[in-house]
């Protein structure tokens, strides 16, 4: 019985979150929609503050969001990428991404590097037997 009471209580909380988000989505889209935020929530039956609070959290989703997608690259910055990575003939990604930042004013994560070389027939990535023998000079006492 105990459990018959605690399945219908999570379907009520269940039922009410989603009544909540589409509310929210509702107000939301008003708001860019153009409408002023003392209307929609005398409307919708929310505060004021709910209403901003709702906004502010889905531009820090939406931002979140952005920061995740994949950077365009444009001709320049792909020339400059290739270019030290010849010069230096074959670096580690680390280096690269060091000189490409002191240079260039470029900053690119290890993993964007990696799929852009990938991409641009520079095949599976491997430091030069030239780099590998400096750090493994640098490692031994």
């Amino acid at each position: 019985m105990n459990d018959l009471k605690k399945y219908r209580k999570n379907q009520i909380k269940r039922t009410l979150e989603t009544d909540k988000s589409e509310q929210r989505l509702e107000a939301l889209h008003r708001w860019k929609s153009g409408e002023k935020i003392s209307f929609i929530s005398r409307e919708l039956n929310i505060s004021r503050e709910s209403l901003y609070r709702w906004i502010k959290e889905s531009s820090v989703r939406l931002a979140a969001r952005k920061k995740g997608s994949r950077k365009i690259i444009d001709e320049l910055s792909r020339v400059r990428i290739i270019e030290t990575y010849i010069l230096l003939k074959r670096p580690s990604i680390e280096l690269l991404k060091k000189m490409l930042n002191a240079h260039y004013h470029m900053i690119w994560s290890s993993s964007q590097l990696r799929r852009y070389l990938k991409v641009w027939g520079f095949g599976s990535y491997r430091p030069s037997s030239f780099f590998e023998t400096i750090i493994s000079q640098r490692k031994k006492p």
